[in-house]
């Protein structure tokens, strides 16, 4: 109820980073866990702030895709595709790869099935978002270097979305 009123006390502001950690923490609750999501999402996408505090908060949730339990690395994963389908397309093309390269890394060799699996779909998300463009300088990259693992992860990176348009 507060963030529908969008009362901007410094209250508001302070009781994102405990939502986080419920959010994460109450893997066995998909309620809580979707309420949370939705909380975090209203709050980064309508409430002021500055370009660094957004970026403190994306930095944060993408962090912890290294979260130690998959429960709280699939509630990062609905967040952080979530907060793709919401942001503003500009603000999401200058953000891509700060959300592409750690998506990539979740997707081929996350130890849970299903977290790779979520990582995929938020890159389908992700590229269908920004376009195809904003990422593929970084994939040419990988592509074009001498490191198989790279080549390999190149190919890895694109395939959600080649699959998708399917």
């Amino acid at each position: 109820a507060v963030c529908s009123r969008r009362v901007q006390i410094p209250a508001v502001y302070d009781m994102i980073a405990p939502i986080t950690e419920l959010m994460m923490h109450l893997e066995s609750s998909p309620a809580v866990r979707n309420r949370s999501v939705a909380v975090i999402t209203k709050f980064l996408t309508e409430y002021p702030m500055s370009r660094d505090k957004l970026k403190s908060h994306i930095d944060l949730y993408i962090g912890n895709l290294q979260y130690s339990e998959p429960g709280g690395r699939h509630a990062m994963l609905q967040l952080i595709k979530t907060l793709i389908l919401r942001f503003p397309t500009p603000v999401l093309r200058e953000e891509a790869l700060v959300f592409f390269i750690p998506l990539v890394n979740s997707m081929t060799s996350d130890a849970d099935a299903g977290v790779k699996e979520k990582a995929s779909e938020v890159i389908v998300a992700l590229i269908s978002n920004t376009g195809l463009d904003v990422v593929l300088p970084t994939v040419k990259r990988w592509l074009n270097s001498g490191d198989s693992a790279f080549r390999a992860t190149a190919l890895q990176s694109l395939l959600p979305t080649i699959t998708a348009a399917a």
